[in-house]
C-alpha cells in the first residue's frame, strides 16, 4: 500500500454546510476502513461523492460543470446560488480637517490649470494618503464638501475677433461655484 504525504494547506475558515460535509467524509472513510476496501468500486467516482456526502447526484455534476472549464480545471469561484450579497458602505465620514484637505486638494488641480476627475483625484488622494475609500465613495465625499458636478464656464470676455468653440474644453466638472474651482478659458 502506498502512503501519501499530506502537504501543508492554507488555513480556510469552512461554513457550516462544508463542516457537515467534512464530518460525513469522516464517517464514509471510517465505513471503508471497517469494511476493509472501498464500499464502491474507485471507477465510479461520481457515485462515491453522491454517496460520501449525502447529495444528489446531478448537484454534483452540476457543480463539477460550474468549475471545470472546456480547457480543464480553471479558476471559477463557486458561488452559492440565490445567496443575497450586501453591499459595501461607501467610505464617507470624515472629519472637517480631512474634508478641508480634500477641498484644497481639488482647488490644487484647478491651480495647476487641469481637470480634477475621479480617478485622477482618487490616485493622488490615495497617494497622499488622504482618502482610504473607493471609487464608489469619492462622489458622496465631493457632495459632502459642496461640490457639484455641473457645467462650469468662467466669465468670458472678447477683446477681438477671436472667437471660441464650446468643443475646445470640457462640458462639466466638479465645482463648488467659486473662483477657485472654475476653469480657465
Amino acid at each position: 500500500m502506498a502512503w501519501v504525504t499530506v502537504a501543508a494547506y492554507k488555513k480556510t475558515v469552512l461554513g457550516s454546510q462544508a463542516r457537515e460535509h467534512v464530518v460525513r467524509l469522516q464517517d464514509y472513510f471510517e465505513r471503508e476502513l471497517q469494511k476493509n476496501g472501498s464500499l464502491l468500486p474507485l471507477n465510479r467516482i461520481v457515485e462515491q461523492i453522491v454517496v460520501a456526502l449525502d447529495i444528489d447526484r446531478s448537484t454534483v455534476s452540476r457543480i463539477t460543470r460550474e468549475k471545470i472549464s472546456q480547457e480543464g480545471m480553471s479558476e471559477n469561484i463557486l458561488l452559492t446560488p440565490n445567496k443575497k450579497r450586501t453591499k459595501v458602505k461607501p467610505i464617507t465620514d470624515l472629519d472637517d480637517f480631512a474634508k478641508d484637505t480634500i477641498r484644497n486638494h481639488i482647488y490644487d488641480y484647478y491651480k495647476g490649470m487641469e481637470l480634477p476627475t475621479l480617478l485622477k483625484l482618487l490616485k493622488s488622494l490615495k497617494g497622499a494618503d488622504l482618502f482610504k475609500g473607493g471609487i464608489t465613495s469619492l462622489p458622496e465625499v465631493i457632495k459632502d464638501i459642496d461640490f457639484i458636478y455641473k457645467k462650469c464656464w468662467s466669465k468670458v470676455i472678447f477683446l477681438d475677433e477671436t472667437w471660441l468653440n464650446a468643443n475646445h474644453t470640457v462640458g462639466k466638472s466638479w465645482t463648488d461655484d467659486t473662483a477657485k474651482s472654475c476653469t480657465k478659458v
